[in-house]
Formats: structure tokens, C-alpha cells, sequence
């Protein structure tokens, strides 16, 4: 009795329903075969990656600019501070002790730019990180802290209407390294056109030690 249901069952599946049973189970199985060997992966992406340290992600940043200014800056020493930094050739450097000034980096852009960098000692106790760290809560203020050559050091970077130019910002750069008896402080102010300049900032504020 069976095996005459089987031969009549035979009779009637047409070659068609064979090729679309087949491509059937085919597609179940690759559907299974994709789903069990891309898991791994999909899993895997949900993993978030550790974040770099901030002072890692400063030294490949500060590797790019030494790369790019290094071979055109020279050295300058403070005899009576003890600290030293870089400046760039092509720049003017002077020395103003009665404004307190223990180096002024200068360059001017006629007909109107002009570009100043002061670097600054002032007294241990007239800063602190504290109040450097609350400037942050400032309207457009950012605050980061690194380590600098064994020493903190906190930059800060503002923006403010520029007094001379209407409609445009200036960009103002700001570090403060704590050294062991005074701050070393650095501010650069830059006009929109100079702003790629505030990287040149940042090697110079890298190169600050005491």
C-alpha cells in the first residue's frame, strides 16, 4: 500500500517542485550558515574600545606638529627663571621685564594682523588649578589638563568678538605649567585669518619647561 502511495506521490511532483524544494532548503541553510559565522563579528562591534589616555592621544598630536615646525624654531633660556621654549624663526622675540613680559613672540600681517604670544611668570600663590579649572563653566571656554615633562599643565582655549574687525572672532590661546615655585603662563591671541596658527601655538606651549 505504501510504496503504491510513494509511486503515485512520484507521479505527480513535477521536476519544478524538486528544483524550488531545493532552492528552499538551500537559502534555510545559508541563511543559518551567514547568521552562525557573522555573530562573532556583530557581537564583537558592540564591544566598545578602551578610550586613550588624553596624554597619549596629546603625544601623537604634539609628534605631528614637531614633525612640521621642529626644524624651524630656535631655543630660548630665562637666566633668572630658569625655563626655556621654542620660538619660531622669522618671528620677533623681546624681553619687556617691566611689564613682566619673559618673552613676546611677534609677527604682523599688514595691512591690519598682527599676531602676539606672551609667555609670563607669575607667583605660586596668585593661581590656582582650581580656579583655572573652573574657567571651563565660561561661555565659550574649554579647559584640558595634561602632563607636561612631570609637570601639570592646563590649556585653555576662548573666543571672543574681535575689537578691530567686525562680524569675526578672536582666538585665544592660553596655557598655565606649573613649575615648582612659580606658573609659566602663555597667552596667544590670533585673528580668524591666522587661526591654522593656533597649531604653531600649541608646539610652542609643548616646548615649555621649567
Amino acid at each position: 500500500m505504501f510504496s503504491g502511495l510513494a509511486t503515485r506521490f512520484k507521479k505527480k511532483t513535477s521536476p519544478f517542485w524538486n528544483v524550488a524544494l531545493a532552492v528552499f532548503v538551500l537559502a534555510v541553510f545559508s541563511y543559518f550558515a551567514y547568521s552562525f559565522y557573522t555573530a562573532p563579528e556583530k557581537l564583537v562591534s558592540k564591544i566598545p574600545l578602551p578610550a586613550k589616555d588624553p596624554d597619549v592621544q596629546r603625544s601623537e598630536f604634539l609628534a605631528g606638529l614637531e614633525a612640521k615646525y621642529g626644524s624651524n624654531t630656535l631655543a630660548y633660556y630665562d637666566q633668572q627663571y630658569g625655563f626655556k621654549m621654542k620660538y619660531p624663526i622669522g618671528y620677533v622675540a623681546t624681553v619687556d621685564p617691566i611689564l613682566g613680559i619673559r618673552l613676546r613672540i611677534s609677527a604682523f600681517y599688514p595691512p591690519f594682523s598682527s599676531e602676539i604670544m606672551d609667555v609670563r611668570v607669575v607667583n605660586a600663590n596668585e593661581l590656582s588649578a582650581q580656579g583655572i579649572r573652573a574657567s571651563a563653566s565660561l561661555e565659550n571656554v574649554s579647559v584640558a589638563e595634561y602632563t607636561q615633562k612631570g609637570h601639570s599643565i592646563y590649556l585653555v582655549s576662548l573666543r571672543q568678538p574681535d575689537p578691530v574687525e567686525e562680524n569675526q572672532q578672536v582666538f585665544i590661546r592660553q596655557a598655565y605649567l606649573q613649575c615648582p615655585n612659580y606658573w609659566l603662563v602663555f597667552v596667544g591671541a590670533f585673528s580668524e585669518p591666522l587661526v591654522p596658527d593656533l597649531e604653531l601655538a600649541d608646539y610652542l606651549i609643548a616646548s615649555m619647561e621649567c
